[in-house]
């Protein structure tokens, strides 16, 4: 018998497995001690740095201006040169979906939704793949769709044993959108030691903000690394991200951050729905509530 087609899932984009580190500039005491703006401020700045030093230490990071890679200039214009390879993306916003029990983060599932405008809303689901190890690398499938308005959608999950198995724990209307990030990254794509068979996105958001619908702000820039190609295996990939993360701690003072973007945000929701109103609220909350809005806010009565 064949699945019946939900009516907002517009089209699957792409399913592939992630693989990446995430890392943050450890923090001066002193710096700290100044709050929590102040800290956001030195790792800004610090993963500024770090994005410069890949774009200048083309031996070891080469970037698609290389001279090994990039067309060759006319001998006549060799004092020119291409511009440094790099991205800056515009300023994005992007809603999580929990449940009240935080029972799709203990499965290890992750649903974040975006406004696509007329491409309608983007989905990302995230699966973990395998337990989380000592190096902090994040295995997850990552599944992007686009789908009619916002409101988490499960069916883009093509394995009908799985889907199955996750609606006997939870029903859709059960997740909601509790927390949004808004943040600003810029990528740099670069071939480590040149090796073209391995691309590398260097993604650090300078700017990253966050609050849960409960009015709960946070701040965390941070940086990633991911393999945008390479080996299949899981070992080989391992091997190549802990290179990277060596190549950068030789350099720079940083940490490793062994879970997702989105754990703060579930931290914090833990003690938000200890609040007999705040869970009142939350149980109220319609799972295609637009809450981040003036309109949505004015409607239940946010600040």
């Amino acid at each position: 018998m064949s699945k019946k087609r939900d009516p907002r899932l517009l089209k699957v984009e792409e399913t592939y497995i992630e693989r990446e580190l995430k890392l943050v500039p450890v923090v001066p005491d002193d710096v700290t001690a100044r709050g929590d703006m102040a800290t956001a401020i030195y790792k800004s700045r610090k993963l500024l740095e770090i994005a410069a030093h890949v774009r200048l230490s083309t031996d070891a990071y080469v970037t698609a201006d290389h001279p090994s890679l990039a067309p060759v200039i006319p001998a006549a214009l060799a004092g020119l040169k291409f511009a440094p390879d790099a991205e800056r993306t515009p300023p994005r916003e992007r809603i999580y979906y929990v449940d009240a029990d935080l029972r799709m983060a203990l499965l290890g599932m992750e649903i974040r939704q975006q406004d696509h405008k007329r491409e309608g809303v983007k989905q990302t689901m995230k699966i973990t793949r395998t337990a989380k190890d000592k190096s902090g690398t994040l295995d997850r499938d990552e599944i992007h769709a686009h789908i009619r308005d916002f409101g988490a959608c499960f069916s883009v999950i093509d394995d009908t044993h799985r889907l199955r198995e996750l609606r006997k724990k939870l029903k859709e209307e059960s997740v909601k959108p509790a927390f949004r990030m808004v943040s600003q990254r810029l990528r740099v794509p670069y071939h480590p030691d040149g090796n073209r068979d391995i691309k590398i996105e260097l993604a650090i958001d300078p700017m990253l903000f966050a609050e849960t619908i409960f009015g709960t702000t946070w701040m965390d820039p941070k940086l990633e690394i991911e393999i945008v190609k390479g080996p299949s295996g899981e070992a080989a990939c391992r091997k190549i991200l802990e290179h990277e993360k060596l190549r950068l701690l030789s350099e720079f003072k940083l940490a490793v951050q062994a879970e997702s973007n989105a754990e703060i945000g579930y931290h914090h929701l833990r003690a938000d729905l200890q609040d007999p109103q705040n869970r009142a609220l939350f149980d109220k909350l319609d799972h295609r509530s637009v809450w981040w809005d003036k309109a949505g806010r004015a409607k239940l009565g946010l600040q």
